[in-house]
């Protein structure tokens, strides 16, 4: 980038910039070294990580564009960077589970899964989350919805991690709540289709008065249907064809992966963001203890070890874009999958949740 160059995206993994010479209609995805702790307040760096995140991205990008609409253009010529498509990005995560995976808090909100790590799904789970922060007032209640950066500049935070926020010379305190999950409302309800958000660390059971209501003119089962379902199944596939070592002895299984969507320049829905080790959680044949994903670093691996993980699965999704996989993998798929004629995947649909 030229150093007047200002970035449309600056977040802790990566930096989303403008790409010269495409009309505002094209970006460069330049990823960096850094790990962040749950707190965002301290990170650490591993030389050669950024890289690896792109090396993984492009691989999964290039055959994910075979199967589903992808906002990838191709890779760049820094190797921690990649272009895709300018999205206008739709506030929500998409989450699928096959297995309960250690340090989730989806048991959280399922206690009959609590201690249960390692379950397998016959159908996968499918959850919407808001990728903004819920803040409510502890005195009013009030909650009001804004991103990150309005967050920090908005609400200081104390030396035990307490928001705040001083007005008029009072103080008073905030409750933050991040990747809220969100629910659509009852179809009997004229506003079927707002969304309802709940704290991801707490019961369904407990869910009857949600933290904010937004309004919501979407229709969100076409992105559950046409890219996060086929996108989750494609890339299971592909894992389950893929060995992980010469002899065939060992293979991962995805546990659960994150997407993100965004609209392009014509209002098409396309898979955006980054698909990389941070992204989802993958176990060395299902062992729920044997995780190669960004968990290393949060249980406190090594730098080698963590940088040893990454180099693997950039070699190993490589396989990905062989002309063999792709084609088993949408062969595969075909038969399993297609929505237009009413095949599709059994999801327990968590999220978009018609009455209770």
């Amino acid at each position: 980038m030229t150093s007047d160059a200002v970035p449309i995206f600056k977040g802790k993994t990566k930096t989303v910039w403008p790409r010269p010479g495409s009309d505002g209609k094209e970006t460069i995805v330049e990823s960096n070294n850094a790990f962040w702790k749950k707190n965002c307040s301290t990170s650490k760096e591993i030389p050669g990580i950024g890289a690896l995140r792109t090396e993984q991205t492009a691989n999964l990008f290039e055959f994910l564009s075979r199967i589903v609409p992808t906002a990838f253009i191709g890779r760049a010529d820094k190797p921690n960077s990649f272009i895709a498509k300018k999205l206008d990005m739709i506030p929500l995560r998409i989450v699928m589970r096959r297995m309960v995976a250690h340090d989730s808090y989806y048991p959280w909100r399922h206690p009959e899964l609590l201690g249960r790590a390692g379950f397998r799904f016959d159908s996968p789970t499918y959850e919407l989350f808001y990728t903004n922060v819920v803040v409510v007032s502890a005195d009013s209640g009030k909650a009001v919805v804004m991103n990150e950066n309005l967050l920090n500049e908005r609400y200081f935070k104390d030396d035990k991690g307490q928001r705040w926020e001083e007005a008029d010379g009072t103080k008073s305190r905030v409750k933050v709540y991040p990747s809220a999950i969100a629910y659509l409302g009852s179809e009997a309800d004229e506003t079927s289709r707002n969304l309802h958000l709940y704290s991801r660390r707490k019961s369904v059971r407990s869910y009857a008065n949600p933290l904010a209501i937004l309004r919501n003119p979407d229709d969100y089962s076409p992105v559950r249907d046409y890219i996060a379902a086929p996108a989750f199944r494609a890339i299971e596939l592909a894992w389950e064809m893929v060995p992980t070592n010469h002899l065939f002895e060992s293979k991962f299984v995805l546990a659960d992966i994150k997407f993100e969507v965004g609209r392009d320049k014509d209002g098409k829905i396309l898979l955006g963001d980054v698909v990389d080790n941070d992204c989802w959680r993958i176990l060395m044949d299902g062992d729920p203890n044997k995780d190669y994903s960004k968990q290393l670093f949060k249980k406190g691996a090594p730098d080698e070890d963590i940088l040893s993980a990454y180099k693997s699965v950039a070699e190993l999704t490589r396989n990905f874009t062989k002309p063999e996989v792709i084609d088993a993998v949408k062969e595969k798929l075909g038969r399993e999958y297609d929505p237009d004629s009413g095949k599709t995947l059994a999801l327990r649909d968590h999220s978009i949740w018609r009455g209770r």
